[in-house]
């Protein structure tokens, strides 16, 4: 299986997610990893204040954990379906 770099968005603006996506096509490289952009359903609008980085890092962390759990198998569609659950506990 080929490596696989997820490029997690924190705050929940898909437009924001789909600037880093873009920014990252230049590391998109034949025979390189794939790269993944997933946004934090869960963050807040924008990350503007220590409150908002505070309210990302539980779910942010929540995502990591539950995949290294199931040893990283198929970590995409996984990461993606967690970080979509809204007050996930």
């Amino acid at each position: 299986m080929a490596d696989t770099i997820v490029v997690t968005n924190p705050n929940a603006t898909q437009a924001v997610t789909d600037g880093i996506d873009a920014a990252m096509a230049p590391l998109r490289l034949d025979g390189g990893p794939a790269i993944h952009c997933v946004t934090l359903a869960e963050g807040p609008p924008a990350i503007e204040t220590d409150e908002e980085i505070e309210a990302v890092v539980a779910p942010l962390r929540r995502g990591i954990a539950a995949d290294d759990e199931a040893e990283l198998t198929a970590p995409i569609e996984r990461l993606e379906r967690r970080l979509a659950e809204p007050g996930r506990a």
